[in-house]
């Protein structure tokens, strides 16, 4: 797990650092349910043609659900006119991905928004761990899972604004200090607010996926735990991805 984190968040960091992402226009800000849909188009009939998905190749240790970035290039001309305007690759804040990759998938985005204060908050952690040689941990919330002390680091707010609901999510570290983004809030909302059957996921994570557009960025696996939503160390079965034949090179 420590080893998915830092593959994870390098992998972000490679995407922010490659270019200016922020969007010069409203049009590159929203996830319109459009080019969601036209990239999923473009995607199936890649995948009915070529026998393969267009994905770019990731390491193995990056966590499952930030792995597999659609590959534009491979999409352009021939299955799409051009990506989207509010995708990174035309200077927007949402890098398209695919989730379900063995047995149905789909097309959706990480917000790339997020970044500036996860990565300021990083470096607050890394900071900490360099002058004290252990990281500002605070209560265990879960396995692997801390509340962070805040006092002693220079952070106004250890938050993040959330794709889902626009409320603050709280950032909460690992035992080495790589930050993680409790996503807790939002399922509460979906549990509370939707007819949603916890007994149909293994992860409940799944139930912000399965009507949203966004991924849970640098999040960790969730289980109901008598009748209290808790971090699970459940990892999908499918961790190590397809195989390479399965996928088209970057």
């Amino acid at each position: 797990m420590q080893f998915m984190y830092k593959a994870a968040f390098a992998f972000v960091i490679l995407i922010l650092t490659a270019g200016c992402f922020y969007p010069g226009s409203s049009e590159s800000s929203v996830p319109h349910d459009t080019q969601l849909e036209e990239v999923q188009a473009a995607v199936d009939q890649y995948q009915d043609d070529q026998g393969v998905l267009p994905l770019q190749n990731r390491d193995a240790d990056t966590p499952e659900l930030e792995r597999y970035v659609v590959n534009f290039r491979e999409l352009v001309p021939r299955y799409l006119a051009e990506p989207p305007p509010n995708s990174f690759e035309e200077g927007g804040i949402y890098q398209y991905m695919l989730i379900d990759v063995q047995e149905n998938p789909e097309v959706k985005v990480m917000d790339l928004s997020m970044m500036d204060d996860i990565q300021s908050f990083q470096q607050e952690v890394n900071r900490y761990i360099q002058a004290n040689d252990f990281a500002p941990l605070e209560d265990a919330l879960g396995e692997n899972v801390y509340a962070v002390d805040e006092d002693s680091l220079s952070v106004s707010e250890a938050s993040v604004e959330s794709p889902y609901s626009g409320n603050p999510l709280p950032l909460r570290v690992n035992q080495h200090g790589e930050v993680i983004v409790d996503y807790a809030p939002d399922i509460y909302q979906k549990l509370e607010h939707e007819e949603v059957s916890v007994d149909d996921y293994d992860d409940l994570r799944e139930i912000l996926l399965e009507n949203e557009p966004f991924i849970p960025m640098f999040s960790v696996p969730y289980e109901l735990d008598e009748g209290e939503l808790a971090y699970s160390s459940y990892e999908p079965e499918s961790v190590e991805g397809p195989d390479l034949d399965e996928t088209s090179q970057p």
